[in-house]
């Protein structure tokens, strides 16, 4: 089935024009290989530069931890850009989008417009705090020497014009990667969203199942009800997959850079700006993907509970064996996860608030003891 006929009169379209414009334009793709392959050669040169120099001893302040934040948060930005990740990530539309209730089999359309408005409203205040972000990164304060180990090696190493090219490449490198952040948020939001209301959509048909008096229509309605259900439990393991790298390296990247402004604090405006901008952005993002797998999860379990609803003490021993095989089947719930490592619900969210919580105490003690 073609997108147009898969897509057709979805409210939550918009969210996909910034996807497709980054994964189907050629120029656009040269323009992401090019940072792709621009940043994997700073690190390596970096890198070569440190070890050849014997400059171990920068290590041992603020490039340490800031650095090791903009490497995992480089291998989060990677991912994303790789093909593989990409192919991946179109193909739930292709193998999952034409097997998915219309929205007219069951009447959420009105429902499903007031939540792709509030959808559309939270995309743009995200994109605005992320090109915020990646615009408090640059120079403005004249302290990149002392922030930014590229920068560091390039001015120490590298001749005038050298240096200027570099520099503006690694700086435009942050509207990239920003660019890159916000598609894969909306993309991302854009199927677990779909997921959700399929769920939605699949409780109320359950609560509408009809009695003993249709008792063929029952099987029709249970057969479509089963296999919508395997289908979307195949749609969040596609989207689990998808979590796994972007999550981890995101959110412990973003966590080390922020902790490290926090603990090498200077007094200056840009600072306290770039602490607290990292902090609402990776805060909001974590918080976001934690309320979509929370309320994923709500439906999902919702479901067994709509089943019970249903009229099924009146239906055929037929009827009946196949809601039994149903019932085993939603068991299984639809829960978002890193692959199974990391839940995504409201409980990460105090899960992270105690860890950073407990690190930053931690190092403030050990601080305080060594002075």
């Amino acid at each position: 089935m073609a997108f147009s006929e898969i897509l057709k009169g979805d409210s939550l379209l918009p969210l996909l024009i910034l996807p497709r414009i980054l994964n189907e334009n050629k120029i656009v793709q040269k323009i992401s290989y090019f940072y792709y392959s621009f940043m994997l050669m700073t690190a390596v040169v970096d890198f070569s530069v440190i070890a050849l120099t014997n400059q171990w001893n920068i290590a041992l302040n603020r490039y340490l931890s800031i650095g090791g934040g903009s490497v995992m948060a480089l291998t989060g930005y990677m991912t994303l850009c790789h093909p593989t990740y990409i192919n991946m990530f179109w193909s739930i539309y292709n193998t999952i989008f034409p097997s998915l209730w219309s929205l007219d089999v069951v009447d959420r359309r009105q429902k499903f417009e007031k939540i792709a408005t509030l959808t559309k409203i939270g995309a743009l205040l995200i994109t605005i705090a992320v090109i915020l972000i990646a615009t408090a990164c640059l120079p403005w304060h004249g302290d990149e020497y002392n922030l930014y180990l590229p920068v560091k090696v390039a001015v120490d190493h590298f001749n005038k014009y050298a240096v200027n090219v570099y520099l503006f490449c690694f700086y435009t490198y942050f509207y990239h990667a920003a660019l890159t952040i916000i598609a894969n948020i909306f993309a991302l939001t854009y199927l677990i969203l779909h997921l959700y209301n399929q769920f939605c959509m699949l409780n109320e048909k359950l609560k509408s199942l009809p009695d003993n008096r249709h008792q063929d229509l029952v099987k029709q309605e249970l057969i479509s009800c089963i296999k919508l259900h395997q289908t979307l439990l195949e749609y969040v393991k596609l989207i689990n997959d998808l979590l796994y790298y972007p999550i981890y390296f995101y959110s412990a990247g973003e966590v080390i850079i922020g902790l490290t402004i926090i603990l090498y604090p200077k007094s200056t405006l840009i600072d306290l700006l770039r602490a607290i901008l990292a902090a609402l952005v990776t805060g909001s993002a974590v918080a976001g993907c934690c309320f979509l797998g929370q309320i994923l999860e709500n439906a999902s379990e919702e479901t067994f509970n709509a089943a019970y609803s249903a009229p099924w003490y009146t239906w055929n021993n037929k009827n009946r064996k196949l809601f039994l095989l149903f019932l085993q089947l939603i068991e299984r719930k639809a829960i978002l996860s890193s692959s199974g490592v990391i839940t995504v619900n409201y409980q990460l969210l105090i899960r992270l608030f105690r860890a950073v919580y407990s690190t930053v105490m931690c190092i403030i003690q050990l601080r305080s003891n060594n002075d």
